[in-house]
């Protein structure tokens, strides 16, 4: 790579690196270390970027306030830590200090019950692989599968980046597959996968022997009970408190009447308009997680980790999977179902000032009155 441009500048291929180095959260003396160049060139080498260094806007300390506010709104079990990553998703930099302070005088019995956390209850052992790329954990989570939610997840052991988080209506075997062989494609395949024992991770396991055999390997998966796979059920802590004020809100208008798990036509419009708002509190809750400082980790960052301590060079899918026959009349009934729900509904993150509820109602109403029609 080459740091300078003839005219003194800088070159494109080292600016776009910088640049994307900096939007893992990775600090400025490990980019040096990372690119093998002393801090004091690399400081020369910002001066020449600064279009497109991360932007540091000032805020005063009511508006630090505000942005802060706005944050523990929506996540009310954010710490110091995530915070600073949040606000630097916003855009903004700020000094640990005034996030500190700011958070004691918001939330002082937050801060009393987070320090709790730090006071160890039991002994764990030492988790340690080579690199990002060497294992991956795949797990369903199913703290919401009353109201037939399910978010199906994995996460790279060694630098806790999440490969996919997503959520869905069912826990068939093809659903979290396909996420998963999604994400193989893009990033490559592990050396190592670690599932659950469960009907809905048979195809992760044969997925994953036959692109092993392919490369010559005695072995590719890891199975057994929860409590090994360790990585991810960590994480899943993590995604309940994310998921939490949606368990709270449909347990709600249960309790008023307004929902019943039973009925396939409110279930159906439930999902309509809240599994998107669920992805997209997993998406923007990912997006903070990538950047967060982890202390277990000498403050590195999730996607720092990942793209630059990889274990080798990741191998390329081999051997694709067979398309399985699909239930067309369900299919079919699924595809009329949605489309009908966009002329009600065209957005379901429309805000209604409601938390989605009317919306809810009046695509339930419209249903039935669709079905009264018929």
């Amino acid at each position: 790579m080459g740091m300078a441009a003839a005219n003194g500048g800088i070159d494109n291929e080292t600016a776009e690196t910088i640049t994307f180095l900096r939007s893992t959260g990775m600090k400025w003396y490990r980019i040096a270390q990372h690119l093998n160049v002393d801090r004091r060139e690399l400081f020369r080498l910002r001066l020449n970027m600064s279009a497109q260094q991360t932007l540091s806007v000032p805020l005063s300390d009511e508006e630090l306030w505000t942005e802060i506010q706005h944050i523990k709104t929506e996540y009310p079990h954010f710490g110091e830590l995530y915070v600073a990553a949040a606000l630097l998703q916003r855009g903004f930099k700020i000094a640990r200090q005034r996030i500190r302070e700011c958070i004691r005088e918001m939330d002082p019995e937050g801060v009393a019950l987070r320090s709790l956390h730090f006071i160890p209850k039991i002994p764990r052992g030492i988790y340690w692989v080579p690199g990002a790329m060497w294992i991956w954990h795949a797990d369903g989570n199913e703290k919401p599968k009353m109201f037939g939610v399910y978010i199906h997840g994995c996460v790279d052991g060694h630098s806790r980046y999440p490969i996919y988080l997503y959520a869905a209506n069912n826990k068939r075997a093809t659903t979290p597959f396909k996420v998963f062989y999604e994400a193989a494609l893009k990033y490559g395949l592990p050396r190592f996968l670690r599932i659950d024992e469960g009907t809905e991770n048979v195809k992760f396991a044969e997925f994953m022997e036959v692109n092993g055999q392919a490369l010559d390997r005695q072995q590719s998966v890891f199975t057994g009970p929860s409590t090994k796979n360790v990585r991810i059920e960590r994480f899943w802590g993590e995604v309940n408190d994310v998921t939490k004020p949606f368990k709270d809100l449909f347990k709600s208008i249960e309790n008023e009447g307004i929902l019943d798990t039973g009925d396939p036509v409110e279930l159906f419009a439930l999902h309509y308009i809240y599994l998107p708002r669920i992805q997209k509190s997993l998406d923007d809750f990912v997006s903070i997680w990538n950047v967060h400082s982890m202390r277990s980790a000498h403050c590195k960052t999730p996607s720092a980790m990942f793209f630059t301590e990889k274990y080798g060079t990741p191998e390329t899918v081999l051997c694709h999977p067979v398309p399985e026959p699909e239930d067309l009349e369900e299919e079919t009934l699924n595809m009329e179902r949605h489309e009908f729900a966009r002329t009600v509904i065209p957005d379901p993150l429309e805000d209604d000032g409601n938390s989605g509820i009317n919306l809810y109602l009046e695509l339930v109403n419209a249903i039935r009155d669709s079905l009264i029609a018929q």
